[in-house]
């Protein structure tokens, strides 16, 4: 009798912390087996960790169109692969002497959706050199798109690894686009510095553009490391603009090749950038480190918070041009005419607000999802937007409230509002407003998020929802 008890008592301790070591396993996405599935028409729809996974281990899909269309909750992959964690998408594997190259080679659209607690560590890994994983969401990429992806609270942990990215480890002819990433990532120790190329946006960047992007993540390193930036380890052929690092950085070891923004700039372009920090950098000598043949424009840093940087380390090369590239104090690094002097977009790409950023510039086209517009919430039992989502066709937004006066707001992901109308139709028991998906100035709106509210205006009952628009 007490065997029994004693296995029944196990049993159930097992039913109980089961789920805490269950992976989710790789599953395709919902409109897989749909036509022209994956194309720039239809993409691939990435809506959990579990399609996610299916993403990174499947690299035969790695030249399609993808499109994330929920916040994603990564948590768990600090127990993916034997504590490795999540494998990045894009790859070099050594085979046989040689390397095989899999680069991701398609589009990739977040949709400013997050993608939260991503976790890496090579730290235990001792078959770093043969296997070439990244530190990096996208190890290498290639000919590809990256946009509107937003990876926040990473945690990477490198030990032998000179690879390292966050979002991008290697770039080529690439167009990376309102990406943000926040976290932490660590190195202890590399064994070739003069190969490492380190950076929390991406480590080296060639033939690429980088637009409207930041990073928050602090970065730590006991080791020597060499094309060392805070933003970008190594730019060449390359151009960066209206981008930021907000991040504090630690290098325990001395060494003349590390920039607190970017590590080496070759015949690239750089313009409307900024970094600042929350405190001194440590054993940082300069804002670059090398610069040779490159145009570098309205580059902005903070003297008070990231120490008294001087702007570039070493400048070769007869083809440099560089202007209006100076330090600034708090007070002016928080005041929109320090920027607009020069030329930078208050309008369309930058914002400020003493509320937003701790005060410093923000990017607008670079905000979360706007989940909690300012109006009453109730649950969408009769409420819904189809198709959903939306592509080349009307959205019909069906509602049970049977009251006559009705308002139908339609916001953007930014919190705008888009359209307004009163319009509704009666179609037998619904009650149902048909939008052409054009804004109040009669304009067709842009892919993406966006969010509705129904008011029956007489009683004050609202109801709302999200959907999505697609290409």
């Amino acid at each position: 009798m007490k065997t029994i008890k004693t296995l029944f008592i196990f049993a159930i301790l097992f039913i109980a912390f089961c789920p805490l070591y269950t992976q989710t396993q790789p599953e395709p996405p919902s409109n897989f087996d749909e036509p022209n599935a994956g194309t720039e028409e239809n993409p691939y729809l990435i809506s959990n960790l579990a399609n996610l996974r299916w993403l990174s281990t499947h690299s035969i899909k790695w030249n399609s169109h993808f499109l994330q269309t929920e916040n994603i909750d990564a948590t768990e992959t600090i127990n993916w692969d034997n504590g490795w964690g999540f494998s990045s998408i894009g790859a070099v594997i050594q085979f046989d002497d040689h390397d095989i190259n899999l680069p991701f080679k398609g589009t990739y659209d977040g949709n400013n959706y997050t993608i939260k607690n991503m976790y890496q560590n090579d730290k235990n890994n001792l078959e770093w050199f043969n296997s070439q994983k990244r530190l990096a969401m996208f190890g290498d990429v290639k000919d590809a798109t990256i946009k509107n992806v937003r990876l926040e609270d990473i945690t990477f942990i490198g030990n032998y690894e000179w690879q390292t990215g966050g979002l991008i480890y290697s770039s080529q002819n690439t167009t990376v686009q309102n990406c943000s990433i926040s976290g932490t990532i660590t190195i202890f120790r590399t064994q070739w510095a003069f190969l490492s190329r380190v950076g929390s946006l991406i480590g080296i960047a060639g033939d690429t553009l980088i637009e409207n992007c930041f990073s928050t993540v602090d970065i730590s390193a006991q080791a020597r490391v060499e094309n060392f930036g805070g933003l970008i380890g190594r730019l060449y052929n390359s151009t960066i603009k209206n981008s930021y690092y907000f991040g504090n950085i630690t290098i325990d070891t001395e060494h003349e090749t590390i920039g607190g923004l970017f590590g080496k700039v070759t015949h690239s372009v750089i313009e409307n950038c900024y970094i600042t920090s929350n405190s001194e950098f440590d054993n940082i000598n300069a804002i670059i480190h090398f610069i040779e043949n490159s145009t570098i424009s309205n580059l902005f840093w903070n003297s008070e918070s990231t120490g008294n940087q001087m702007f570039c380390s070493q400048i070769e090369g007869e083809k440099n041009e560089l202007t209006n590239n100076f330090d600034l104090s708090t007070e002016e690094m928080k005041q929109a005419s320090t920027y607009t002097d020069y030329g930078w977009d208050f309008d369309n790409i930058w914002g400020i607000n003493p509320e937003i950023n701790n005060g410093y510039p923000y990017l607008l086209n670079n905000q979360p999802p706007v989940n909690n517009i300012d109006f009453p919430i109730i649950p969408l039992t009769h409420s819904f937007a189809y198709p959903n989502p939306v592509k080349d066709t009307d959205v019909n937004f069906k509602t049970g409230l049977r009251n006559q006066k009705l308002e139908i707001s339609i916001y953007n992901i930014r919190g705008q509002l888009v359209k307004k109308s009163y319009d509704f139709q009666t179609r037998g028991e619904e009650t149902v407003f048909v939008w052409n998906r054009r804004d109040m100035n009669n304009q067709e709106v842009a892919s993406g998020v966006y969010f509705y509210r129904i008011l029956e205006t007489s009683n004050n009952v609202t109801q709302h929802g999200k959907f999505l628009i697609i290409k």
